[in-house]
C-alpha cells in the first residue's frame, strides 16, 4: 500500500470535502472519481498499517467501485485475501491487476503464489515465469521460480 505521508485525519477530511464538493458541484464530475479513489486508497493504507484490517479491506473496495481500473487496490485486496485464506477472490484480484498493468512483476509474482497455493500448478509456473522476465534480478522471484519448477504437484 502507498507510503505517501498522509495521515488518517487529513485522509478523512479530504473524504469529507470530497463528497461534499461533489454535492455541490464544484469538481468536474470527471475527476471527482479518481480523487475518492486515491483517498479511499490512502486511508486503506492507514488502515492497514494501524492492523485494522476490516477496514483496510473496506476501504480496497471503495476504492475499486469509484476506481475499477485501480492496480494497485486489485493487487493490494488480492493479498489481504490471501492472507484471508479467499484464495479464489484473491486470485481473481491478482489476475486484474496483471491484466491492468502488465509489466507488473510483483502482480505475477503473487499471482504465481495464489495459483501454487490453489492446486493451479501449470498457472503458477507460467506466472512466475512471467515475474522473472520482468525482474530476473530478483531473488524471491528467482528462487520461487526454482522451487516451482522442480517441485511436483502433490
Amino acid at each position: 500500500m502507498s507510503t505517501d505521508p498522509v495521515d488518517e485525519h487529513t485522509a478523512r477530511q479530504a473524504l469529507q470535502h470530497l463528497n461534499s464538493a461533489q454535492q455541490w458541484g464544484l469538481i468536474p464530475t470527471t475527476r471527482i472519481p479518481t480523487a475518492l479513489a486515491d483517498v479511499h486508497y490512502q486511508l486503506a493504507g492507514l488502515s492497514f498499517k494501524s492492523n485494522r484490517i476490516e477496514d483496510a479491506e473496506s476501504h480496497l473496495r471503495a476504492t475499486l467501485q469509484v476506481g475499477p481500473r485501480h492496480y494497485m487496490a486489485h493487487y493490494d485486496l488480492g493479498a489481504l485475501l490471501m492472507k484471508q485464506n479467499h484464495r479464489e477472490a484473491a486470485v481473481d484480484h491478482l489476475r486484474r491487476a496483471i491484466e491492468l498493468k502488465p509489466d507488473f512483476s510483483d502482480g505475477h509474482y503473487n499471482l504465481a503464489l495464489a495459483l501454487w497455493m490453489s492446486g493451479a500448478y501449470d498457472a503458477a509456473r507460467r506466472e512466475i515465469n512471467a515475474a522473472y522476465e520482468l525482474n530476473p534480478a530478483d531473488d524471491q522471484t528467482t528462487q520461487l521460480r526454482a522451487m516451482m519448477t522442480q517441485a511436483s504437484p502433490p
